[in-house]
């Protein structure tokens, strides 16, 4: 079973640290609200102008690390901000999976 989070819902624009900020109480608590652990968070980035590697770092990496339970499904981001983000991660050391599943779509986890 998934439920999504359409961050079009929350911002158009998904280009800042400062925007991740903002957004990210939101995301927490709509992954805190998940009724099981084998229940997976979908998050869409559907309708979105533009996904920067820096806003993923502060949202989807920030929750992994702080709520190390699941896995998060990221669907309808383009590729280029992901492989910046695995670079970016990579350098800085932070243990976190990412896992392309297939163009658009990667499943991320706490490693």
């Amino acid at each position: 079973m998934a439920r999504t989070f359409r961050m079009s819902t929350a911002t158009k624009s998904c280009s800042t640290r400062e925007r991740g900020r903002k957004v990210y109480p939101a995301l927490l608590e709509f992954f805190r609200a998940q009724s099981s652990e084998s229940e997976i968070l979908v998050v869409s980035f559907e309708g979105v102008e533009l996904v920067t590697p820096s806003f993923l770092d502060e949202t989807i990496v920030q929750l992994v690390r702080d709520e190390p339970r699941g896995k998060i499904r990221v669907m309808h981001v383009p590729d280029y901000p992901v492989q910046s983000l695995t670079r970016m991660l990579e350098a800085t050391g932070k243990h976190v999976r990412l896992e392309r599943d297939r163009e658009g779509t990667y499943l991320v986890a706490a490693a």
